[in-house]
């Protein structure tokens, strides 16, 4: 067993798990969803269909909804990610006084 084992050294499998639809899951173990509180990297001007937003934290996170919004500039402003109902999320920026959903992209 010893000389079998020595051969076939161990291995580590990464799973990633993503929807039936090829989307990425990003929840804790627990499955426990909470609010996040960061702000987004760069310049904020809105949002104009599927917008991307790269957050300073380092995660990702897309427009979901359609829709446009503008109402001026905003140098690294604040957000509030929280969950909604259905896997839905809502990004607050208190800046502008606005809200949209959006999923993470990474």
């Amino acid at each position: 067993l010893n000389d079998w084992l020595a051969a076939h050294q161990a291995t580590t499998t990464i799973t990633k798990v993503v929807t039936p639809s090829g989307k990425p899951v990003f929840e804790t173990d627990t499955g426990e969803r909470t609010a996040i509180e960061t702000r987004i990297a760069g310049t904020f001007g809105g949002w104009y269909g599927k917008t991307r937003f790269v957050m300073e934290n380092g995660q990702e996170w897309t427009q979901a909804e359609s829709g446009q919004f503008s109402n001026g500039r905003y140098d690294h402003p604040a957000v509030r990610i929280k969950p909604m109902l259905l896997g839905s999320w809502l990004m607050s920026i208190p800046a502008c006084g606005c809200d949209v959903r959006v999923e993470r992209t990474k």
